[in-house]
């Protein structure tokens, strides 16, 4: 045996060794069906992206969320930039994501069937989220 074959070995043997022990993140975000086609509406302040054939909740989210936005923004002092906000319908998650990189707002449609509160489930996510984002800007002005 030559000493590149040993090294050949050597490199293949730890190769199998990180994959046994290596860990990874379980990301969830980008579960939406592969036939699924996209469309967009803006506002001034929201690019929202959404599966076609849900244009009217898409709708509905941007009006709510340019609705909660000044409330939002004004109780913690910063004016915000326009952001992408992509609506997950295809899914039975009851939550939201900012993110920074891309930088953008991803919302689950689907409400909390244990939600015991007297708010609409989309008034509640949009203000969430949107005071993530508020907290993310504040960060970012120095």
């Amino acid at each position: 045996m030559t000493g590149l074959d040993s090294k050949r070995i050597l490199v293949t043997f730890v190769a199998i060794l990180f994959g046994l022990v290596s860990r990874a993140q379980y990301y969830s975000v980008g579960n939406d069906p592969a036939s699924a086609r996209w469309s967009r509406i803006n506002s001034e302040h929201f690019t929202v992206i959404f599966p076609r054939e849900t244009d009217s909740l898409a709708r509905e989210y941007l009006s709510r969320l340019e609705f909660h936005r000044p409330q939002v923004f004004e109780s913690v002092g910063v004016k915000g930039k326009r952001i992408p906000v992509v609506l997950h319908p295809y899914t039975t998650l009851s939550n939201g994501t900012v993110t920074w990189a891309p930088k953008r707002i991803d919302l689950y449609t689907s409400p909390d069937p244990y939600d015991g509160t007297s708010d609409p489930w989309i008034s509640q996510l949009t203000t969430h989220e949107l005071r993530h984002q508020a907290q993310m800007e504040i960060y970012t002005q120095g």
